[in-house]
């Protein structure tokens, strides 16, 4: 079974997302990923091959560079500067784990019953990035202040840095609130999840370590 390891961006819409809405993205990203996923299950269904689609939201954790919460955001906040964030600090946000994620997709694996589907993969509490900042000072983060990167200066940057750049086309999904449903396969599967003080404890270890590692 061909097990699709999915993001969000089919839908084109913020707000509480769930398995029902239309994949109607107009965005170059959001219109290839829509496209990708209905000829991954029109594959299932016209029996071509057998696959399932887990749709996950941003991740972080151990070992996690490339994310919103990754080499731009620990290392600033670990070190108590300045945190420059593409959208609204105060909008929430479903985030999850990457070892939660590794758990679920397996589970999803080994569930020949839920295969033909697209799924929501499991995330934690929806927060906003400055409870984030908040809930991770008991595990060392300084104080800090956390700045909006305007698109503007992200066009300019894309155009040293083009991953800077393909943050603009994709920037409503943290301007405005953005929150996963997984109660279908909370229902279905049920994987487990650690909670945000052990992930945020895992991941503060870790760039602590890799902090120091380059110092």
């Amino acid at each position: 079974v061909l097990i699709a390891v999915e993001n969000l961006y089919g839908y084109g819409v913020a707000g509480t997302l769930h398995e029902g809405l239309p994949l109607t993205a107009t965005t170059r990203k959001g219109a290839l990923r829509a496209r990708l996923s209905q000829e991954l299950l029109s594959a299932h269904a016209a029996g071509r091959a057998r696959c399932v689609a887990g749709r996950a939201t941003d991740f972080f954790g151990p070992g996690v560079v490339v994310s919103a919460l990754g080499e731009r955001f620990w290392p600033a906040l670990l070190s108590g500067k300045t945190v420059d964030w593409a959208g609204n600090p105060d909008a929430r946000h479903s985030f999850a784990f990457l070892p939660d994620l590794a758990a679920a997709y397996a589970a999803l694996a080994e569930t020949p019953s839920a295969w033909g589907k697209a799924w929501h993969m499991p995330a934690l509490p929806p927060v906003t990035l400055r409870e984030i900042c908040d809930m991770a000072s008991p595990h060392g983060a300084a104080p800090t202040r956390i700045r909006q990167t305007p698109s503007w200066l992200l066009r300019a940057v894309g155009l040293f840095q083009p991953a800077a750049g393909e943050l603009v086309e994709m920037r409503y999904m943290f301007d405005n609130p953005f929150v996963i449903d997984h109660s279908a396969f909370d229902e279905k599967i049920g994987a487990g999840r650690q909670g945000w003080d052990k992930a945020l404890t895992e991941t503060v270890a870790c760039w602590n370590r890799r902090m120091q590692k380059a110092a």
